[in-house]
């Protein structure tokens, strides 16, 4: 909570503090229950968290407030030399220059071509290669160091690091070394090896802990709920048709792992023995398989299709963790080497019930943008997110299009 930071935000601050408030909040509670201590009233506990949060949360954004009004007026300013002279670096010197509130000051430039010396990059001067970098030290007050430099430079700066070392300067290195899109970018340990983590979702624990509890919690107060329409379904089809109730095939799930998803039979017993004949009379594009008029198909299963209640057990595999109640549908595991590279993206994340998929039209939608919606779901997720999707497919399968 006393962490410094000039450039996170009000929002941030507040919750920061509104974490560490109710956090000490429960380690306070759970001691006071194991001693025993009757002295003080639970509703004088609540009130005393939820002032003492909101008192606190308003004590540090207006700190906040007062450090950026003084830095605004050229007071608790730190100095930093920028190291590079791409893009990138110019957008790190324009970040600095459109947030006054943030009290950094652009020294100058560190380029790695001695012939860029005097040039200007975003209005401030380059002042030196990266052989000048320990006289600029000793001559100049620089609080930071900020390395701002392409992958290739990497290689360059490890004599400047170690002189900025040296000299009890902080030093920055940008993370943004990669073009490519990733969720987050995190700096971690292993063991003693500090590591960059470049993280193919932006979910933090906490937001895992919660999707995960509300699939524990839903998943087992549906079956409970849905257990007599199961059983009835479950006496239907063995009565409609030879073969097992179920249905289990081998899916992938989180990065490829597999797993045996359940459905409700809707097919001949020998249905996967006939797929190689209606290859060809595949309605969907990329490497799923859809026929309209599926000849397999029991005419119960038509019905259990169009509402998926076919899906019904799947309750089963999101309560074992194999799945979640939201995400990319999973992948069979017998075509996974049918996707592109791009698309595999979406095994990222915990194969789901539903998705966006699920309440936009299922097998009317196309393969590619089938894919790409399940991607839009990867890089904007949030429980609110979920919930959204959550509600909206019920409407969806009462509807029924898109199903067979």
């Amino acid at each position: 909570m006393f962490k410094p930071s000039r450039t996170a935000g009000a929002l941030d601050t507040a919750w920061t503090v509104v974490g560490a408030i109710f956090v000490s909040a429960g380690l306070f509670g759970a001691l006071a229950f194991a001693m025993k201590l009757d002295f003080m009233s639970r509703g004088f506990i609540v009130v005393f968290v939820l002032i003492s949060a909101f008192a606190l949360a308003l004590e540090k954004c207006a700190l906040m407030r007062g450090l950026s009004a003084a830095r605004r007026r050229d007071r608790n300013l730190i100095s930093v030399l920028i190291v590079g002279t791409g893009q990138r670096a110019h957008d790190y010197i324009r970040d600095m220059q459109e947030h006054p509130e943030w009290g950094m000051r652009a020294l100058g430039v560190v380029d790695i071509d001695r012939k860029r010396i005097g040039s200007v990059i975003s209005g401030v001067r380059v002042i030196g290669d990266l052989d000048c970098i320990p006289v600029l030290l000793v001559n100049n007050v620089i609080d930071v160091v900020a390395f701002v430099v392409p992958r290739t430079w990497l290689g360059e700066i490890g004599e400047s690091v170690r002189h900025c070392e040296l000299q009890g300067i902080d030093v920055q290195i940008a993370l943004d070394l990669f073009p490519h899109k990733t969720g987050r970018v995190r700096v971690t340990s292993q063991g003693r090896t500090p590591v960059l983590s470049l993280e193919a979702t932006a979910v933090h624990p906490w937001q895992a802990v919660v999707k995960r509890a509300l699939d524990i919690v839903l998943s087992a107060v549906a079956l409970v709920v849905l257990a007599p329409v199961m059983i009835v379904i479950a006496v239907l089809i063995k009565l409609a048709s030879p073969g097992p109730v179920f249905f289990r095939q081998v899916r992938n799930g989180l990065r490829g792992r597999e797993f045996k998803m359940l459905k409700f039979r809707s097919m001949v017993h020998d249905a996967d023995a006939q797929l190689e004949a209606l290859r060809e009379q595949n309605q969907m594009s990329g490497a799923a398989f859809k026929m309209a008029n599926d000849p397999r198909v029991t005419p119960l299963g038509k019905y259990l299709r169009k509402f998926s209640l076919d899906e019904l057990p799947q309750f089963i595999n999101v309560l074992r963790g194999d799945m979640s109640l939201v995400g990319p549908r999973p992948l069979i595991a017998a075509e996974k080497d049918k996707y592109e590279e791009w698309q595999r993206r979406r095994m990222s994340v915990r194969p789901g019930l539903t998705c966006l998929w699920q309440i936009n039209g299922r097998s009317t939608v196309d393969f590619e943008h089938w894919m790409k919606l399940d991607l839009q779901y990867i890089d904007n997720w949030s429980i609110l997110t979920d919930l959204k999707i959550l509600a909206k497919t019920v409407p969806a399968l009462l509807h029924g299009r898109g199903a067979y």
